[in-house]
């Protein structure tokens, strides 16, 4: 399985703080049956504005080594997690790995009525925009234009198995429950910050499972992540 989102890098962001930490998660992941985790630390406006491109692929590059001397096989890719806002075209031209996908945060209350708009750009220049964990987002679920008008773009949604666990409450377990009921994610990932969520991110794979089934998880955990076609990773994704 390919986890897309995840905070394990160690001192970067509100993940963990020390190398040891980050390995608890990766023995985590490798338990539930990840083997590429791409590594997304945020690009918030105020805190982690400054995080750079080679800082990141250099983190994921030392936590697979370390990983692996550990005896876990997985791979570590690099990413970012980039806060939404007017700039997303100029704040993503200098990503990580020269991806071919960006991962968008829209924040947790408002959804900007020119969220297409805002979006457009990056989508439209050949950069894949996949909405992290839309679930725990108060509008966008309600706003239906909007909703059709980005899904139209080609943008991608992409859940959080916590969500689905309970991790950030009733309300939005029950959001996120509509989203995948209706189809509207195209994959799910955990992003994990910790590795005392397993228990909850075990939870919401066994939900998730109950809706989808096997074949539905295969496809948002597996075959769709699979189908993200960035030059860098692509050759190493097939390959295992």
């Amino acid at each position: 399985m390919i986890d897309l989102h995840s905070h394990i890098l160690p001192g970067l962001d509100d993940g963990p703080d020390e190398m040891d930490g980050s390995i608890a998660i990766v023995k985590v992941l490798a338990e539930l049956g990840f083997v590429h985790l791409f590594a997304t630390p945020h690009h918030r406006l105020s805190t982690w504005r400054s995080l750079e491109p080679g800082v990141v692929e250099a983190g994921a590059m030392r936590l697979e080594s370390f990983a692996r001397k550990k005896g876990f096989s997985v791979q570590i890719h690099p990413g970012m997690e980039y806060d939404l806002d007017e700039s997303m075209e100029d704040r993503v031209a200098d990503r990580p790995g020269n991806a071919g996908h960006v991962l968008v945060d829209l924040g947790f209350y408002h959804c900007p009525q020119n969220l297409a708009e805002m979006l457009a750009p990056v989508q439209k220049s050949g950069i894949q925009v996949i909405v992290v964990h839309p679930e725990r987002n108060n509008d966008l679920l309600d706003e239906v234009d909007t909703m059709e008008a980005i899904e139209a773009l080609g943008i991608r949604f992409l859940g959080n198995l916590g969500s689905l666990g309970g991790m950030y409450g009733k309300e939005i377990r029950r959001r996120g429950m509509r989203y995948l009921e209706g189809g509207r994610y195209w994959a799910l990932a955990t992003d994990i910050h910790r590795a005392r969520q397993a228990g909850l991110l075990e939870r919401g794979m066994r939900e998730a499972e109950r809706i989808v089934g096997s074949e539905g998880m295969k496809r948002l955990l597996s075959e769709h992540p699979m189908d993200l076609r960035s030059e860098e990773h692509t050759s190493e994704l097939q390959s295992h």
